[in-house]
């Protein structure tokens, strides 16, 4: 797993350096008081320290397993609010999962967290074909690996339902527990990761 441990208020790791979300000073209409009037050299401070790293870390990995003719599959995960913005309007899925140039992996996951009953989103609550330059854009999408984004509304974090779509997007069903979870059982997570392992395949997680 290779995480970008800081608030996307500091600084969005899921957008491309000119992006102008990238630093934030509203929020869902909320002022982030921190990055109103950002000078050019705290905002250069902030790409330096942590965007940039994060996506020379993701770059590294995929050329080591690139030199050992490892094809990986990369899978972002990120949280979304239950409700859209100051409008209010909710968002009913506990889970969405997001695709970009290629559905295939995506819509294996959206089948198997879906066996239950649990309503996935298709490429919702956003359209991961709408921000080039993103994690996956930039580093799955452009080198044609297999890939998908997985968004847990954030009311359901730490639930039996976000762990199992955690443990579905890359757990092993062989020594964790989250398999067992009611939202994704064993052999859905073991159909996914056992075509990973036919295919030469290891996600990135």
């Amino acid at each position: 797993m290779i995480e970008h441990g800081v608030s996307r208020l500091v600084i969005d790791a899921n957008r491309p350096a000119d992006h102008r979300s990238l630093i934030p000073d509203i929020s869902d209409g909320i002022a982030v008081p921190g990055n109103r009037s950002l000078t050019a050299r705290e905002r250069q401070r902030r790409l330096e320290l942590y965007h940039q790293p994060y996506h020379r870390r993701i770059d590294r990995h995929l050329q080591q397993m690139s030199a050992i003719s490892m094809v990986p599959t990369l899978v972002s995960v990120h949280s979304f609010t239950p409700c859209l913005g100051s409008v209010g309007e909710p968002r009913p899925w506990p889970v969405g999962v997001l695709w970009d140039k290629d559905p295939v992996l995506a819509h294996q996951l959206i089948q198997e967290l879906a066996r239950d009953g649990t309503l996935v989103g298709d490429n919702r609550p956003y359209d991961g074909r709408d921000l080039p330059g993103d994690t996956i854009d930039r580093h799955a999408a452009s080198r044609k690996l297999p890939h998908a984004t997985v968004e847990l509304r954030q009311d359901q974090l730490g639930t039996p339902r976000a762990l199992g779509a955690a443990a579905v997007s890359g757990a092993d069903p062989d020594d964790r527990p989250l398999a067992r979870t009611s939202f994704a059982d064993a052999s859905a997570i073991a159909a996914v990761r056992t075509s990973d392992r036919h295919d030469g395949r290891a996600p990135v997680r």
